[in-house]
């Protein structure tokens, strides 16, 4: 979304409150009514006149921010140059970041394996048992069973 090659001529970020749900632009999951998510709007120009503005804007839930966040500190740190964010490619910055070794901190570990740990049904494991056993899609049975108490 934001190009880093593009001049920005606008740029604005603020904490709203969402009024109707919307799609995190990083995770693509819901950002539920009643819940806070950052808005950031723009313009960049895309050439060398002002006929050539694109406006661009993402809506980003609170763990996408921080992860942002903490993505743009480590870069900061360990690239010693200007940090771009560009929108859309957080997986891909964070990818990036582990495979240069700049993910020491246990939170900046925990932030790539939250990114890149598939889910149990991805990888089509057993889900786990329930106490007795149970299978969690027959854990209608354990209502069935005489408890003592």
């Amino acid at each position: 979304m934001f190009d880093c090659d593009a001049t920005t001529v606008f740029s604005e970020s603020r904490v709203q409150r969402a009024r109707k749900e919307h799609q995190c632009f990083e995770c693509h999951g819901l950002i539920a009514v009643n819940t806070k998510y950052n808005y950031k709007v723009g313009v960049v120009l895309e050439g060398t006149t002002w006929n050539s503005k694109r406006f661009w804007e993402v809506k980003i839930c609170q763990s996408c921010e921080n992860d942002w966040n903490r993505l743009y500190d480590i870069e900061s740190r360990e690239a010693y140059e200007a940090v771009c964010i560009c929108y859309g490619e957080l997986r891909t910055g964070i990818l990036q970041a582990y495979e240069e070794g700049w993910l020491e901190k246990y939170q900046d570990l925990e932030m790539y394996f939250r990114w890149f740990t598939p889910e149990p049904e991805e990888i089509e494991a057993e889900p786990r048992l329930l106490p007795g056993g149970v299978h969690p899609d027959e854990a209608w049975r354990l209502a069935e069973l005489p408890f003592k108490g």
